[in-house]
């Protein structure tokens, strides 16, 4: 039973990178040239995040693995910040200078801590396929 809900955890978790490395192409590749990239980017994001916390939930948040498990809850953090700060970005309507600013640093934030939560997604990712 233990090991089966490893597996469903390991596979959500999968899936959930995916996702993510999907609606970051969508969002690099294809912004500017289809109207449809940032609605996509943002489903596939929702979607991540929350398969991620069920990923999560299901394992009834055990800590015995090891460092997996404390770089799963950061990862989820971050997951939901990056998330946050895109819905942030998203209001922000720049009518003045300081606004302009504020938005283009508030993207800045965005994908720089996006980058952080893919590199250590990877990096758990591994350390789980060397127990494999």
């Amino acid at each position: 039973m233990i090991f089966q809900i490893w597996i469903v955890h390991f596979s959500i978790l999968l899936i959930v990178f995916i996702l993510i490395i999907v609606g970051v192409l969508i969002a690099r590749l294809l912004k500017g040239k289809k109207k449809w990239f940032f609605t996509a980017h943002k489903i596939l994001e929702v979607i991540a995040v929350i398969l991620a916390i069920i990923a999560v939930l299901i394992t009834g948040f055990n800590f015995t693995v090891g460092p997996h498990a404390y770089v799963g809850v950061i990862i989820i953090i971050g997951l939901i910040i990056v998330l946050l700060g895109g819905i942030v970005y998203t209001k922000i309507k720049p009518s003045t200078e300081d606004l302009i600013e504020q938005k283009k640093r508030m993207r800045m934030i965005h994908t720089i801590l996006g980058i952080i939560v893919i590199i250590l997604i990877f990096i758990s990712l591994m350390n789980i396929l060397t127990f494999l």
